[in-house]
């Protein structure tokens, strides 16, 4: 079960606080779940999916007005994404099935 978002981790700092974290499929399973996480840790949150109806719904349960719907398979939707987002993207994690190539602005 995920921590409520109010809630402060463990009466520590939040580790993300003042950081934004896109979440790519971030509407069900690991990619809900670490949409929550991160938002507990006090990041603001921008969840990705395909669906518009499946991501509002999983913005409502992380608690983020922050949603993207764009096809993350699709090369020129995902660098449109990261280049459109304000400021740029400064890092990135990703699974190992993930390609980030070209999306990093320096």
């Amino acid at each position: 079960m995920s921590p409520a978002i109010n809630d402060e981790p463990s009466g520590r700092e939040r580790e993300l606080r003042g950081q934004t974290v896109v979440v790519i499929g971030g509407s069900s399973g690991i990619g809900l779940e670490t949409a929550r996480r991160v938002r507990t840790e006090g990041a603001d949150v921008i969840v990705t999916w395909r669906d518009r109806q499946r991501l509002e719904q999983a913005a409502r349960a992380v608690g983020t007005e922050h949603v993207a719907a764009f096809d993350a398979n699709d090369a020129p939707s995902l660098q449109s994404f990261f280049h459109n987002l304000f400021g740029g993207l400064a890092s990135a994690t990703r699974l190992p099935s993930v390609r980030l190539d070209g999306l990093m602005r320096r």
